[in-house]
């Protein structure tokens, strides 16, 4: 049988027609879905850093202290607390102490402990979160300070390469808005470096001031020229 004289009974066939429809219309809707652009996970995320050049490390002696400040930054979430703690990778752990939090500035000012009652050697034990004084009034999209730790390192904690990072234990993290005050983990969490050198090891300049000194001396050079 010729091929056009098939072709035109299958197109003439209503159960063919049926099937060429449904076909067509998979299609463009398969299309229509890939042209809608997605969205991205609206997430929370929480960040450690010192303000300096390098902001996410520091280099310290043993028996020094450092300050670093933690933010949480919501893309789209409602927030009305936080639950969060500190750890400390390998050796670490118990050899940074936790000596002052300062909360100056922060909405989240109702904190779950007082300062008096965090300070110690950080084991991961204790909650440092707090909520809005007023938790009826969520806060949106945004990044919001928490909290400016300083942290003193122990004088015998060895040489190398510490990580302060903060966590949250199942059933702990982001609070959300009333009336469920419902609690989940945070999307990312904060991780910051601390290089311990020996107690009176000269420490490396920073970056900066390097820079800083090299001009002075060609300004130096120049003018005796």
């Amino acid at each position: 049988m010729p091929a056009n004289i098939t072709l035109t009974k299958f197109l003439g066939n209503p159960f063919s027609s049926k099937l060429i429809r449904r076909a067509l219309m998979g299609a463009a809707a398969v299309a229509a879905l890939l042209a809608v652009p997605t969205q991205a996970k609206a997430s929370v995320i929480l960040a450690l850093t010192d303000n300096d050049a390098t902001p996410t490390a520091v280099t310290v002696n043993a028996g020094q202290s450092f300050t670093v400040t933690l933010n949480v930054t919501s893309t789209a979430e409602k927030l009305t607390g936080v639950d969060y703690y500190f750890k400390v990778s390998g050796a670490g752990a118990g050899k940074l102490n936790l000596t002052a939090r300062d909360t100056t500035g922060t909405s989240f000012a109702d904190s779950l402990k007082l300062d008096t009652e965090v300070t110690g050697p950080i084991t991961a034990q204790v909650d440092l979160g707090a909520t809005l004084t007023n938790v009826s009034n969520a806060l949106g999209a945004g990044s919001y300070l928490l909290a400016k730790y300083t942290i003193t390192v122990d004088p015998n904690l060895a040489a190398g390469t510490y990580v302060l990072n903060t966590y949250d234990p199942p059933g702990s993290g982001v609070v959300r808005e009333a009336p469920t005050f419902n609690e989940q983990g945070f999307d990312t969490h904060a991780a910051f470096t601390v290089n311990v050198v020996s107690a009176g090891a000269p420490l490396p300049e920073p970056a900066g001031a390097t820079v800083l000194m090299a001009l002075g001396g060609l300004a130096l050079r120049r003018r005796r020229r």
